[in-house]
């Protein structure tokens, strides 16, 4: 176990990089599933680059690699993935280990791939981040609706058996009742290259993590229509990799959350930071809420992306036009900024209502933390909160719950009074490429111990 020591009331300056998207990199890295077998001289490959050095990404590639996906690290931040001559296909069923999907919640993105070459799939509970009840009914939905057979075991995993003659009846239509990512992902993951039948999926996730899984499968030889929306259409008939030799080549967008994680911290701190190497549409809702609450932002966009200058006012004061802060399906603001933006409602004038649509009590231990530091936050049930601010922060030792609370206690601490600790920090790293150092690098006093 490590922990983040922090200083606080410290002013930050500088500018710092954003990693590569995160939610983006796992469904790219399932996608290799998808490579035919290789050959000797020359095969198939998927390059991705911009992958974020964190260790999500490495653990996943570990569970590749034990079923014969060749996975060639060029640098930290690039990887060739291919089939080596020992990865079988047919009747050797592979199967996810129960401690590979205690690590990681995106373990039940194997299941769209697996299915695609196999009869059957085992998958035990996943694991990830506790933000609340997790189920993966919409999953398991989705395949009952493509004609599969589910049921579960005893010791609480799920079996996922193909049926062929259902399959047929199936009318190839899908409608999620969620707009769910990684849903989204596995319907792709396992229509990708199918020969035999047309998939629409309505009120897919339209997220930009979506539309890069949706890009590298079109890439490999599939056939997407609709990608940006949430009408999705997967057209029959396409073959994956039709030239042995093919390779595909992708570069992975920026995390929009890491930058927005940036922003906030500059806010806090009320200081001036330049955010390089981001995508200023992926960012436009997030910057109108900034804005709103009282920052002043400046984007420069570039040829291949651009900068986000973030500057803290002295006084941050809520604009009487924002009511609530409000998670919603993309284009909406997206579940993961609240933690982030609920730290900005502290330290800012006025009163602002959060509510989260997707996760029962996820904010709840992070309120929590805060009042405990000297926030003024009331619960409103177990989606809802209301903040009022500003309140000065004073240190505290932290327990970090998940990715994403642990890196609110983050900013939060950067600007209470005080020096603060959060334990736990190997949670934070899952989701986050060097972060004390990036921290570090903004003249933040940070250390990891």
């Amino acid at each position: 176990m490590s922990n983040l020591k922090i200083a606080g009331k410290t002013k930050l300056s500088g500018s710092v990089a954003v990693s590569g998207n995160k939610n983006a990199a796992l469904p790219c890295l399932a996608a290799s599933l998808l490579l035919p077998p290789s050959y000797l001289r020359e095969h198939p490959s998927l390059f991705i680059s911009n992958l974020p050095d964190i260790r999500d990404v490495w653990v996943f590639s570990n569970i590749l690699e034990s079923w014969g996906i060749k996975v060639n690290r060029i640098d930290k931040n690039t990887v060739e993935l291919s089939k080596t001559l020992r990865f079988t296909e047919g009747p050797v069923e592979k199967s996810i280990a129960p401690e590979e999907a205690r690590k990681l919640r995106a373990s039940v993105l194997l299941l769209g791939p697996l299915l695609r070459q196999q009869e059957r799939v085992v998958l035990p509970q996943p694991g990830g981040c506790k933000i609340g009840p997790r189920p993966i009914d919409t999953h398991l939905e989705l395949f009952r609706d493509l004609g599969m057979d589910v049921k579960q075991n005893e010791d609480g995993s799920f079996v996922i058996k193909r049926n062929t003659e259902q399959e047929k009846l199936a009318n190839g239509d899908i409608w999620l009742r969620e707009a769910s990512v990684t849903v989204t992902e596995n319907a792709l993951l396992f229509a990708a290259g199918n020969t035999q039948k047309d998939l629409r999926i309505q009120n897919a996730a339209c997220e930009p993590h979506v539309t890069t899984l949706c890009r590298v499968l079109n890439a490999m030889g599939a056939h997407i229509e609709g990608v940006g929306s949430n009408l999705l259409f997967i057209r029959a008939g396409s073959s994956l990799f039709v030239s042995k030799n093919s390779t595909i080549m992708d570069r992975l967008e920026p995390d929009y959350i890491e930058a927005l994680t940036f922003a906030v911290a500059a806010a806090v701190t009320k200081s001036e930071v330049t955010i390089k190497e981001i995508l200023p549409w992926h960012l436009a809702l997030i910057d109108k809420y900034l804005r709103l609450m009282g920052l002043k932002t400046l984007f420069k966009t570039e040829k291949y992306g651009g900068n986000w200058s973030v500057m803290g006012n002295s006084v941050l004061k809520i604009s009487p036009e924002l009511k609530e802060v409000k998670a919603e399906p993309w284009y909406g603001l997206p579940t993961d900024a609240l933690p982030l933006l609920l730290i900005l409602a502290t330290q800012c004038q006025g009163e602002l209502e959060f509510v989260d649509y997707m996760y029962n009590g996820r904010l709840t231990n992070l309120a929590n933390s805060l009042n405990n530091m000297g926030a003024d936050i009331k619960l409103l049930g177990n989606r809802g909160l209301l903040v009022k601010g500003p309140t000065p922060l004073k240190s505290r030792v932290h327990l970090s719950p998940d990715l994403r609370n642990g890196v609110g206690l983050v900013l939060a601490a950067l600007c209470a009074e005080g020096e603060s600790q959060i334990q736990n920090f190997e949670i934070i790293e899952r989701g986050y490429e060097n972060l004390p150092e990036k921290l570090t690098a903004l003249d933040a006093k940070v250390e990891v111990i």
